[in-house]
């Protein structure tokens, strides 16, 4: 990491953060427990949210949504699916694909987007956003 970086990351479950932190934490690596949508985002520059909230309810990725836009954290980084035409809802912990572009979320075109699936999956996109760029709901 360049001088000057810090990394935070942060899952839902607890056995795995303690792992992490065991074996990787040290003055530029942390790791903490976060629920994306009921707990505080922790400040920083970028949000990689990488295959995250296409396992959330859409009423719980709007959530996560306006917690980043109220968050000090400039950009999110994030899995859409341009080929997806339709957001359908899922049980919390469910799966579906996501596109942030398409109602009810309809984010803007993103500041940046590049490719981000293996062979083995369905093509999928990092988008990024900035904060200023969240529809507030």
């Amino acid at each position: 990491m360049p001088a000057g970086t810090s990394y935070v990351g942060a899952d839902i479950v607890a056995p795995l953060i303690a792992s992490l932190n065991c074996r990787y934490s040290d003055e530029t690596h942390r790791f903490q427990t976060l629920d994306i949508v009921k707990g505080d985002l922790p400040e920083a520059d970028l949000w990689l949210c990488r295959h995250a909230l296409f396992h959330l309810p859409i009423d719980d990725i709007k959530t996560t949504l306006q917690r980043f836009r109220r968050s000090k954290i400039k950009y999110l980084l994030t899995t859409t699916h341009n080929f997806c035409r339709k957001n359908l809802d899922v049980n919390p912990g469910g799966f579906r694909f996501i596109n942030l572009r398409k109602p009810p979320f309809n984010l803007p075109k993103p500041m940046l987007q590049f490719d981000d699936f293996d062979q083995l999956g369905p093509p999928c996109l990092l988008a990024m956003w900035s904060r200023e760029q969240i529809p507030e709901v």
